[in-house]
């Protein structure tokens, strides 16, 4: 719908300050005349912004970077990075400023390790990943999901032929090039006696081709020298017959012959037939083999499965697939229980902190695919700085020099319901006053050495309650803590104070603050009740040694699925030349350890308690016992007391007294649980114009997306979606395959 001059200017309350709203209001702000059209205000509680990618600085460390985590960019985040580099240009930083440009603010890492337990030992499984044409963000459109697969099969037979015969497909000799002689006449019989059947393959003259074509391949393969004890079909020839076959097909799902994806399926499993034979013993000498047969296995296994379910054929929904687990399905669609049950497959459940729960298998599958086959310059793309300071402090200089608002120390406690005929709507918006200003707006950054950064704590001096607040110990964030509010609450009205609510505050804390929405729209509480959370644990770790001089001699890494209770472990030594070292105590290298943390009592109702202080002393008794038992896994040269020893305290205490001078994180809000998406959830996931109100968009890595689990992109995505919903104009956007439903949809629908 086109802009209506001669309306009245809307007042737009955001609700929570995560990045899903800043993206919400970067887009509407980045609408020419926007001020002429939206008045927007963000309300936040505490003193920064971030939600669960908050991050800050803490001086009496030295100001080292605190993080709620781990956080990084996948090298497919093609809508986070697309704001991250709108943004970075219109903040405008000279060059000699620290992060100056996104490409200052982002190092790209392709090195990955996958720990293995084999027996009572630790295995690293290094998985290297090859820089990727592109640069992410960069606005050149994605490929579908057909030449996406096409593209994997291509690369994996490549793979598969290095790793089996030493030579690369291009070399003359090499096994690959003889089937693309041989192969390409033999693809283009089949397509004949397709063609000549009227594409209509009974099951007797589909078997009797099969035989035919094996019969055809050895007699055209006779000439080649083939590795000692190598068992026919030959190496990776399958794969390269369906890669030349997928060339030949039609490149649109409705070009696509069914027994021309039947055929393809049958060279598919007839290359996994022959992984599955090959040896999977867990032994020294085999381990290179079963993990490459791990791999293999699981890629065939769920392009079969796309095939099987018929997803190439009609426009894909991966919503179809998720009412199961990954495990489950892949399992249906005949991938080997080692696969089922490997590292790697535990591994990706770890990189969603999903043990508990596991993965719905079209949430995970259509990840993987993007993750692996759509990813841009680098597989992952590690932050300069915390990302407080690498994401929220640009996107809040930005805003706030657009025109938005911030309402900091803003804490929202309840949404009150009003019906108007047959129309429900958010009538008032209760919120808390955390603290009193000295003046008319709060300055939330701190400068550290050139960068605006986000302090671990409020500034003091700019609040009346600043000396009580400070005395007091208590954490503004903290949803049980025990201070009290020093004013009276603020209560918006609709129609006065606001007229749209985009409530990006994140589905953990909406049954405390929403439960009239709750009673008075049943999508709404099935939501609630249907998309899970879990809590997660962080830790990070300075230490005098450098990485080589802990013991750990590959590239710095990521290592996932290690030890519980922690299963990842990061190094991030290159944010060394940010963040410094306290006087005295040369920093070598820094270590970030995360995970998933099941919950160990319910969530206590809101009101003093002390059950933040329980978790977040849980963390530190798991990393306690977690460095006693399993860091000299890692760090081979720091056993016992070194390990300690190693570690920067200022304080010069003893043995693990030390570890009190590092950092550790259990989430203090509810908001602030990680998002997960087990198998039969996403039915309950709701657009972010599904609320049920006629005034209030949702929005958060939580709602319906083309990424229905925890992630920057997701919440991108929703944030964008948001956007356009309140906008009325409806774009596409990289890789959303949702988004063709949404835009079917008119405004006046919406509203």
């Amino acid at each position: 719908m086109a802009y209506d001059p001669t309306q009245k200017k809307e007042k737009i309350a955001i609700l929570g300050g995560g990045i899903s709203s800043m993206v919400t209001a970067f887009e509407l702000t980045s609408e020419p005349n926007w001020q002429d059209r939206y008045d927007i205000t963000v309300y936040q509680t505490g003193w920064r912004l971030g939600g669960k990618g908050a991050s800050s600085r803490n001086p009496e460390h030295a100001n080292r970077i605190e993080e709620h985590g781990l956080h990084v960019f996948y090298g497919f985040y093609e809508n986070a990075f697309e704001i991250v580099r709108r943004c970075y240009q219109e903040l405008g930083r000279s060059p000699e400023q620290p992060l100056a440009t996104w490409e200052k603010a982002f190092t790209p890492h392709n090195f990955i390790t996958l720990q293995e337990k084999v027996g009572e030992r630790w295995d690293p499984w290094f998985l290297p990943f090859p820089p990727a044409k592109g640069t992410p963000g960069d606005g050149q459109p994605l490929p579908d999901l057909w030449a996406s697969v096409s593209h994997l099969v291509e690369y994996a037979a490549s793979v598969f032929d290095y790793w089996h015969f030493g030579t690369l497909p291009d070399k003359p000799d090499s096994f690959s090039e003889a089937l693309r002689k041989h192969g390409g006449q033999l693809i283009g019989q089949m397509l004949q006696i397709l063609r000549e059947d009227d594409a209509t393959l009974g099951d007797r003259l589909f078997g009797a081709l099969q035989c035919w074509m094996l019969r055809a391949l050895q007699l055209g393969l006779q000439g080649l020298n083939r590795p000692k004890g190598l068992p026919r079909p030959l190496g990776s020839g399958m794969l390269w017959l369906a890669s030349l076959l997928m060339k030949r097909m039609s490149q649109s799902p409705e070009g696509q012959a069914p027994a021309e994806l039947k055929l393809l399926a049958w060279f598919l499993r007839q290359q996994r037939e022959w992984v599955h034979r090959l040896d999977r013993n867990p032994r020294e000498g085999n381990q290179y083999t079963r993990r490459m047969m791990i791999c293999e296995d699981l890629f065939l296994s769920t392009i079969i499965g796309l095939i099987e379910e018929g997803t190439f054929g009609k426009e894909v929904d991966w919503r179809r697939f998720d009412h199961i687990d990954v495990k489950d399905w892949l399992e249906q669609h005949g991938a080997h229980p080692t696969t089922i049950h490997s590292t790697l497959i535990h591994a990706l459940y770890d990189a969603a902190f999903s043990q508990e729960y596991g993965v719905a298998a079209g949430t995970l599958i259509h990840c993987m695919i993007r993750m692996f086959g759509t990813y841009k310059g680098a597989f992952m793309w590690k932050m300069n700085a915390g990302m407080g300071e690498t994401i929220f402090s640009p996107l809040y200089l930005v805003l706030r020099q657009r025109g938005v608002q911030f309402k900091f120390f803003h804490r929202v406690d309840r949404l009150e319901v009003a019906q108007h005929h047959k129309e429900q709507h958010i009538q008032r918006i209760h919120i808390g006053q955390q603290a009193t200003l000295k003046g008319d707006t709060y300055e939330p950054l701190v400068d550290v050495d050139g960068l605006p950064c986000w302090p671990h704590t409020p500034l003091f001096e700019q609040l009346v309650e600043g000396d009580a607040l400070r005395e007091s110990g208590c954490s503004l964030e903290d949803w049980w803590t025990t201070w009290q509010d020093p004013a009276a609450p603020v209560i918006l009205e609709a129609g006065k104070d606001f007229d749209r609510v985009v409530l990006g505050i994140s589905i953990g804390a909406l049954p405390y603050l929403c439960q009239e929405m709750i009673e008075h729209s049943p999508r709404f509480a099935a939501m609630i009740e249907g998309v899970k959370t879990t809590q997660t644990q962080a830790v990070q770790i300075w230490m005098t040694p450098t990485l080589e001089e802990t013991g750990w001699k590959e590239h710095p890494t990521i290592a996932i699925q290690f030890a519980a209770p922690f299963d990842t472990w990061a190094d991030m030594t290159h944010l060394l030349p940010i963040e410094g070292s306290p006087e005295g105590h040369p920093v070598g290298s820094i270590a970030y350890l995360c995970s998933g943390m099941p919950d160990d009592e319910p969530l206590p109702p809101r009101g003093p308690n002390d059950y933040a202080k329980r978790q977040n002393e849980r963390v530190r008794q798991h990393a306690l016992r977690w460095l006693k038992d399993h860091g000299h896994h890692l760090w081979p040269n720091l056993r016992g007391e070194r390990l300690w020893e190693a570690m920067i305290d200022p304080q010069h205490r003893h043995d693990e007294a030390r570890f009190d001078a590092q950092y550790w994180h259990a989430p203090p809000n509810p908001s602030d649980r990680y998002v997960v998406a087990p198998a039969g959830s996403t039915q309950y996931r709701l657009r972010t114009d599904e609320s049920g109100f006629s005034n209030v968009y949702l929005t958060g890595d939580w709602i319906l997306t083309a990424l229905n689990i925890g992630c920057v992109e997701a919440a991108t995505l929703a944030g964008r979606q948001t956007a356009q919903a309140i906008l009325g104009q409806y774009k596409p956007l990289p890789g959303d395959w949702l988004g063709h439903l949404f835009a079917q949809r008119s405004k006046e629908e919406i509203r």
